[in-house]
């Protein structure tokens, strides 16, 4: 409890986030990666996918696109020096293309695997985060990528169909109890889901007493958040028994 109050305990100053742009599939995409203080052989990896509302509008790298990127998440607490230096994690924030339908899991795979080739991370401790859009993002890529992440956090997420999950991902599922964009009954269906399988990780809800679509502000906050950067920390990708 005590290492955990630390973890939290205190933010940093003047982080900065590197800005990248790269050609995938013939689009453009848009990349933040911060970097922590910490020296250490392996780092976890911290993916966050963001909502519709900070899709890329331009074609090519552009200042708006980047700023829109940072609007909620890490990206966001990392910006406004809301984040802190006790945290290990690289963390990397993935713009979706413009126009685009719903978040690309092969080509945030392409993303991810290009950071692993550039920085020492710790493939047992991958790490995936998002809301509204960015929580269906997080479902479609563990679907399609199966036993790679660790554990993820979904905000008020959804899922076009039957999301069969992955057994030794943890997956912790938080919404408002009143949310007129995303209901709260695609949370609780996808939980149920999830806890009728044989699954060797952690399956968590929260409902949080309150309205709105907007279940992430608090949430992703280090100060008054649920503890949700914790629970990732505490899950690694293990073999089946």
């Amino acid at each position: 409890m005590i290492l955990l109050l630390f973890l939290f305990s205190s933010f940093v100053y003047a982080e900065t986030q590197e800005e990248f742009s790269i050609k995938l599939d013939q689009k453009n995409i848009n990349y933040l990666i911060y970097s922590p203080h910490q020296k250490l052989d392996k780092y976890p990896l911290l993916i966050y996918l963001h909502g519709r509302g900070e899709v890329a509008v331009y074609n090519s790298p552009h200042p708006t696109d980047f700023l829109n990127l940072k609007k909620h998440g890490p990206p966001k607490l990392i910006e406004n020096n809301m984040w802190s230096e006790h945290l290990p994690f690289i963390v990397l924030s993935i713009q979706c293309y413009k126009q685009c339908p719903f978040h690309d899991e092969n080509i945030i795979h392409q993303v991810i695997q290009k950071v692993k080739r550039n920085y020492a991370i710790d493939n047992k401790r991958v790490y995936m985060m998002g809301n509204s859009m960015g929580g269906n993002g997080v479902m479609r890529y563990v679907d399609s990528y199966p036993d790679t992440i660790a554990a993820t956090i979904v905000i008020c997420g959804y899922g076009e169909y039957d999301w069969l999950g992955s057994e030794t991902t943890a997956w912790w599922g938080i919404s408002n109890r009143i949310d007129d964009i995303v209901p709260l009954k695609n949370t609780l269906k996808i939980y149920a889901r999830l806890k009728s399988q044989r699954r060797y990780s952690e399956t968590k809800l929260t409902i949080l007493e309150d309205s709105g679509h907007d279940s992430w502000t608090n949430t992703y906050n280090l100060k008054n958040g649920l503890p949700i950067y914790s629970f990732l920390l505490s899950h690694s990708l293990f073999s089946k028994i």
